[in-house]
């Protein structure tokens, strides 16, 4: 008898929700890993797997961008200097960023009568094959004719920081087959440097 209480309980809570029934500006939450430090599972505003309930509140499709950001290989095309001269680059630099299994994501749905935000940008998190850190993809848009175009990724190291962007020569036409990926080390030092998308 308790066990049907409580079943019952459930569905009229849910039923009260309303499936599609998020409010504005609410935080939806995805996470593959039980273990990852970001964006903790929201037991009422689920994104669903992968953040698949994008698509119900936006009129793009994430599965472009998902599909844009694992077929990513990205490649140094670029040599260090110190003082004018060519040097090896610092172990930090890395020679390949190879996406790896989306761990979390998150948005905000957005605002409805009642509610006032700024749309926020998808945030999704991969385990990199080539660093040991959750890199951090951040995208504010899905671009249609390029679903990247309106991303950057960081990562975060015990004593370094990493960000990137892609090339532009104005803000309206981004080429997402060149990428400038900055370090940034806690005694001051930054190196800036230069990776084709392969």
């Amino acid at each position: 008898m308790k066990k049907l209480i409580g079943i019952l309980f459930v569905i009229s809570f849910a039923s009260l929700i309303g499936c599609n029934e998020v409010p504005g500006c609410s935080d939806m939450t995805w996470s593959g890993d039980a273990n990852a430090d970001y964006f903790q599972p929201d037991v009422l505003y689920s994104a669903g797997e992968n953040c698949q309930n994008y698509n119900d509140y936006y009129d793009q499709d994430i599965n472009l961008l998902l599909t844009g950001i694992q077929n990513m290989k990205i490649v140094l095309d670029d040599t260090c200097h110190k003082d004018g001269v060519e040097t090896d680059c610092p172990e930090d630099v890395v020679d390949v960023f190879e996406v790896g299994v989306l761990s979390n994501c998150q948005f905000t749905t957005p605002p409805q009568e009642g509610t006032d935000c700024a749309v926020g940008p998808i945030n999704l998190i991969y385990k990199d094959n080539s660093v040991s850190e959750n890199i951090i993809w951040e995208c504010n848009s899905i671009n249609e004719t390029d679903a990247v175009a309106d991303c950057a990724f960081r990562y975060f190291a015990d004593d370094f920081k990493v960000f990137s962007q892609f090339y532009y020569e104005n803000r309206d036409e981004k080429d997402t087959s060149i990428v400038y990926i900055t370090y940034k080390w806690e005694n001051g030092e930054e190196l800036e440097l230069t990776y084709k998308v392969q």
